[in-house]
């Protein structure tokens, strides 16, 4: 009549339970169940095939094949209690079944973080802030970071230094404040520094005061932008109230910048203004 159930193996000792062993291929209203030892393991009905347990291929090659003509999305959904997974293909409206998706993409969609995992280290990792990476990145053509939101590349605090002529290791933005010497009172300013690489440019502020020394240092500066010998560069200065020339400024290993009066490394005046004139110099930290 449509309502009642058939049955292929052992007997009706399988409507109430068989005995371990048994087998049986069954027609449930409609459904037809696969089961073993009186315990439901497929069942085919209208909306497809549901399996209980795992499906294992011993053969070599095994591929899953799914190619009906179709706009609509397909996937393979994988879950448990922590989360889902979906692999599969975008159906012919953007963001149909995996949101944020565009038409016929090919998606990975989880509601977790998504790694990749090789030899038994975590290679990558994708989760709602971006995706990390162990190791290093490679690319056989442009790098292209012009987005409206990109465009921007983060260094380490401490700079992790290459010995590859080709390599740019090191980016810092930063400033720290300066104390002049060679004066009544020790005035300050703000100098402000670049490090590309091992290369330094600091933009120097005006300090100035009353001079009682024929020496005029400015200290503070930090660590990562001290030279590993001294460097020489050329700077703007003022000797007791007289005109701003070009002078001769060492930058030391400690980072104490030594200033002299004049570009030949002549002292300063003992009395009078001593100024240290706005300027901005470069040098390398090799």
């Amino acid at each position: 009549t449509g309502s009642t159930d058939a049955y292929f193996g052992d007997g009706a000792a399988l409507v109430t339970g068989a005995a371990s062993g048994t087998a049986a291929v069954r027609s449930d209203n409609g459904d037809l169940l696969f089961s073993l030892a009186a315990t439901e393991k497929a069942r085919v009905s209208s909306s497809g095939l549901s399996v209980t347990g795992s499906i294992s291929a011993t053969a070599t090659a095994e591929t899953f094949i799914s190619t009906a003509a179709t706009t609509s999305p397909r996937s393979l959904h994988l879950a448990n209690t922590g989360g889902d997974v979906y692999f599969g293909i975008e159906g012919s409206s953007s963001g149909g079944f995996f949101t944020g998706s565009t038409a016929y993409a090919t998606v990975v969609y989880s509601t977790q973080r998504v790694q990749t995992i090789i030899g038994g280290v975590k290679r990558t990792e994708v989760d709602s802030s971006g995706i990390t990476v162990t190791g290093s990145i490679s690319a056989t053509s442009l790098v292209d970071i012009s987005a409206a939101g990109a465009g921007q590349i983060k260094f380490p605090a401490t700079q992790n230094a290459s010995a590859d002529a080709n390599t740019l290791d090191d980016y810092q933005e930063a400033t720290y404040t300066g104390t002049a010497t060679g004066m009544t009172t020790s005035p300050t300013g703000t100098v402000s520094y670049t490090l590309t690489g091992n290369e330094a440019t600091l933009n120097l502020p005006e300090i100035t005061g009353t001079s009682n020394a024929t020496t005029f240092t400015v200290t503070g500066m930090p660590a990562e932008a001290r030279p590993a010998s001294r460097k020489t560069v050329l700077g703007r200065a003022q000797d007791n109230g007289g005109a701003i020339v070009p002078v001769r400024i060492d930058i030391e290993t400690t980072g104490v910048l030594t200033i002299y009066a004049n570009a030949d490394a002549g002292a300063f005046t003992a009395s009078g203004s001593k100024t240290l004139a706005e300027c901005s110099v470069t040098y390398t930290r090799v």
